[in-house]
């Protein structure tokens, strides 16, 4: 197998506005901001991944996510990737570990060296990973808020044909957040 080395690695910033605010301790949020980590190899292949902190629920801000980015940079930059990351048996943490790497600057550069992977050999990112893996993955609704106002958004997901739902859990308290997803899977 032929290693694959990363022959540019860019970051590209970005700020999305959120259709209704939502809220992660005393924190509002009305923008989803971060940044998207391009990895290119020898052959042009792109591989990206987001870098992207949640102001109230990650520890880390956007600016240490950045100064995590540009150590990482630094060590992988002109680097093959070593073979086997795509078994998820610990590779990442034998290459990086030791930058000790905030939790989005982590997932960001492994989602992206897999996506990066998984082009080099032209295949799918979920055949990378798994040799019986599915082709059509169903959208999800974000639930997010009250639980009056959740449930509301059910209904209304529901009716436009969502039957995949994605809740924020672990900002309240736990018996309300169980009884509220028992509730949402009837």
């Amino acid at each position: 197998m032929d290693l694959v080395k990363i022959t540019d690695f860019s970051l590209l910033r970005f700020s999305l506005p959120l259709k209704s605010e939502m809220q992660f301790g005393a924190s509002r949020l009305n923008s989803r901001d971060g940044y998207i980590l391009h990895l290119t190899d020898e052959h042009g292949n792109i591989g990206a991944g987001e870098i992207a902190p949640l102001i109230g629920f990650s520890e880390e801000s956007l600016d240490e996510a950045c100064e995590d980015t540009a150590r990482l940079r630094f060590s992988v930059y002109q680097c093959d990737i070593p073979p086997h990351l795509e078994e998820l048996s610990g590779g990442f943490e034998r290459w990086i570990g030791k930058l000790r790497l905030c939790l989005s600057v982590r997932f960001g550069f492994e989602s992206a060296v897999l996506r990066l992977l998984a082009r080099s050999k032209q295949i799918s990112l979920s055949r990378l990973i798994s040799d019986t893996a599915v082709n059509v993955v169903s959208s999800q609704g974000l639930l997010a808020g009250k639980a009056a106002d959740i449930l509301l958004k059910v209904e209304s997901y529901y009716a436009k044909g969502f039957r995949t739902f994605k809740v924020k859990v672990g900002r309240g308290e736990m018996m309300q957040e169980v009884a509220l997803l028992t509730e949402i899977r009837t």
